[in-house]
């Protein structure tokens, strides 16, 4: 949704689950960019957090939820010219909403599928091969969701940025 408000600009930070979306959040907070307030210390605002809203609601349905982050962002965009949120998968429902947002702007967190899913194989038994393809198709739908969108976007490799931290703030 492009508004005649330049000055106004939604950020949405989205990738793999620990895929580095939190060190990424840090990096937009330090330029003064609101993300919520009283956030735990994932940077995860639980009005956008999908899982968060289920656990805590659940008999909701989908357009619950949706309505609930809806109304959200419409606060949001009263309270603050620029904000945005970090929920690596806001992809659950990002078209839906997207034409609440102001002025756009999608920053998805490429990492090492390797790294994205080696907690679960470690800590809960999965068997690789399986976690790795679906870490490999939830970055092949968010590659998709982005060439959907047409939402101007930044592609951010996890490993670039912590090999070369000043290039990714300059």
């Amino acid at each position: 949704n492009i508004s005649e408000e330049p000055s106004k600009k939604t950020f949405i930070l989205f990738g793999n689950p620990r895929g580095g979306t939190t060190m990424i959040a840090n990096v937009v907070r330090s330029m003064g960019i609101f993300l919520g307030d009283d956030l735990p210390v994932n940077l995860e605002d639980s009005g956008f957090n999908w899982d968060v809203l289920t656990k805590q609601n659940p008999n909701w349905g989908r357009n619950q939820k949706l309505s609930t982050i809806q109304q959200l962002i419409e606060k949001r965009n009263t309270d603050h010219d620029i904000w945005g949120w970090k929920y690596p998968r806001s992809d659950r429902f990002l078209e839906e909403i997207s034409s609440d947002l102001i002025n756009p702007m999608l920053i998805c967190v490429f990492r090492d599928i390797v790294a994205t899913t080696w907690r679960n194989v470690v800590r809960r038994g999965q068997p690789p091969i399986n976690l790795m393809q679906n870490a490999l198709n939830l970055q092949a739908s968010n590659l998709s969701l982005i060439e959907k969108s047409g939402i101007p976007s930044l592609l951010i490799s996890y490993e670039k940025a912590i090999s070369d931290p000043f290039q990714l703030t300059s």
